[in-house]
């Protein structure tokens, strides 16, 4: 008797309105909640990519590659920032200017010499995680990103290219030039103010083989936030309708089976919808351009 009150409230349970309900506003909370993150995030959305978490992504993809981390210097951020400046203001997408200016123009000016160094551009891209992933699915990109000859980094970003005043990503790799004197410590600086900024192209330099250049295509665009306390309700509620059905499909009424399965079915459906919407959901129908 005990087994069968348990199979017969399963199927009540399976069959009330309320768990339909409850699943469609899961669904809409979830749907919320991640269009809120994308139009109001800490920065606003088109101003989610930052020097710090671009740099963070590739320090912790370095670290489990076995190569030791990279750090921030001022000179390279700066010389970072005039290449970025230049780009937007003469409206360009390459290593060289229109003007002539070569890559490693900009660190010169910004008075770092460099034993070697490269540089990574990126436009058009919403998110960090976005642009890294870009880069490192790129080999020429992900030769600088992984290069253990670089021990320093600097980055900017900057909007205002093309139209639609894009973000563009500038981001130089370096290894300062050896002196005599080597015991002084690099100078390390306090990161710029992050400002929201475009993906860029990839090149390695090195002043020991200053003909030697390679330069990757360049990378333009226009991705997850997780909500653990929100996936663990739906997964949970989810489980529970699993379960549920387990136990209904011994209840003594065979005639409710078939709808008791397809009921199920379309709340499983919808908590997995809910489950799977992210902001990649929402970037993939942004429409943008993205040329690797």
């Amino acid at each position: 008797m005990k087994k069968e009150f348990v199979f017969e409230f399963a199927a009540r349970f399976l069959k009330n309105n309320a768990l339909l309900y409850g699943a469609v506003f899961l669904l809409a909370l979830k749907v919320l909640f991640v269009i809120t993150l994308v139009i109001f995030p800490q920065n606003i959305f088109f101003a989610s990519i930052t020097r710090s978490s671009l740099t963070s992504y590739i320090n912790e993809g370095r670290q489990a590659a076995g190569i030791s981390p990279l750090s921030e210097n001022n000179k390279l951020a700066y010389a970072a920032y005039l290449k970025a400046q230049n780009m937007v203001q003469e409206q360009y997408f390459n290593h060289n200017s229109p003007s002539g200016a070569s890559p490693w123009q900009w660190f010169l000016k910004a008075g770092y010499e460099y034993e070697y160094a490269g540089e990574n551009l990126a436009v058009g891209f919403y998110d960090s995680k976005e642009v890294y992933t870009a880069w490192l699915a790129s080999p020429s990109h992900r030769e600088n990103l992984l290069n253990p000859k670089y021990t320093e980094i600097g980055t900017a970003v900057l909007e205002g290219f093309g139209e639609n005043d894009a973000v563009v990503v500038v981001q130089l790799f370096a290894s300062p030039k050896k002196t005599a004197v080597d015991n002084q410590p690099t100078e390390i600086v306090e990161p710029l103010s992050d400002v929201a900024i475009p993906p860029d192209d990839t090149d390695v330099l090195s002043t020991n083989a200053p003909s030697k250049v390679i330069l990757a295509p360049a990378v333009m665009g226009v991705k997850n936030n997780n909500q653990p306390f929100l996936q663990e309700i739906i997964y949970a509620v989810s489980l529970i309708i699993t379960g549920l059905l387990a136990l209904a499909i011994f209840a003594k009424n065979p005639f409710d089976r078939r709808k008791l399965i397809f009921r199920s079915i379309i709340l499983l459906g919808i908590l997995s919808t809910a489950a799977l919407f992210n902001k990649d959901v929402i970037l993939a129908l942004i429409p943008h351009q993205i040329i690797i």
